[in-house]
């Protein structure tokens, strides 16, 4: 069989180094070779993808946990927020660690206790993704509430979110964007 030997930078000449000699896979603007000789994708900017939807005005149901659907997008990077059912999707490429928050005001607040709610995957709690809830018991014309947290979030997870009220009848949401919205971003 052939030998082999160690090969020196004088010997390479001139011109590039074919990828397929480099490691497996091909090279692109958005991978790097990783030191096993793999081509990965390129990490995503800190801060991106993210999102912002505003304005619900939604009639939301007395004692029920309901996905707050905001239809105004602020922005939306990677175009992963769903206005038609308030979901925010991950992709292979856009997986991280997120800070996701929200909050919703009602346009007449009646409700004896009230909570806000993020949920991943369909789901309060999860085994590995539990979301967050927030809870008051203020009745004011004017309330609103919001819950805030880190997520780590992988291909194919997606996150809402939710309410609940206790009125005794439906309310509907006041549709302020100062007070009705849902976002996020990438951290890490």
């Amino acid at each position: 069989g052939a030998s082999l030997t160690a090969l020196n930078a004088s010997e390479l000449g001139s011109g590039t180094v074919p990828t397929a000699r480099l490691g497996s896979g091909s090279a692109s603007s958005s991978v790097f070779l990783a030191g096993d000789s793999t081509w990965i994708a390129a990490g995503g900017t800190a801060g991106t993808p993210n999102f912002l939807a505003v304005a619900s005005t939604q009639s939301i149901g007395n004692s029920s946990d309901t996905a707050v659907i905001n239809p105004t997008e602020v922005f939306d990077t990677d175009s992963l927020y769903n206005t038609s059912d308030g979901k925010f999707t991950i992709t292979a490429s856009t997986e991280g660690v997120y800070w996701i928050f929200g909050q919703c005001g009602y346009a007449l607040m009646t409700s004896t206790r009230t909570q806000n709610q993020i949920w991943v995957n369909g789901s309060l709690n999860t085994t590995d993704k539990d979301g967050a809830r927030t809870e008051y018991g203020i009745v004011s014309s004017y309330g609103s509430i919001g819950a805030a947290k880190l997520i780590n979030l992988a291909d194919g997870d997606y996150v809402q979110f939710y309410t609940n009220q206790v009125s005794g009848g439906s309310i509907s949401l006041s549709g302020e964007k100062d007070k009705n919205f849902f976002g996020g971003f990438r951290i890490a």
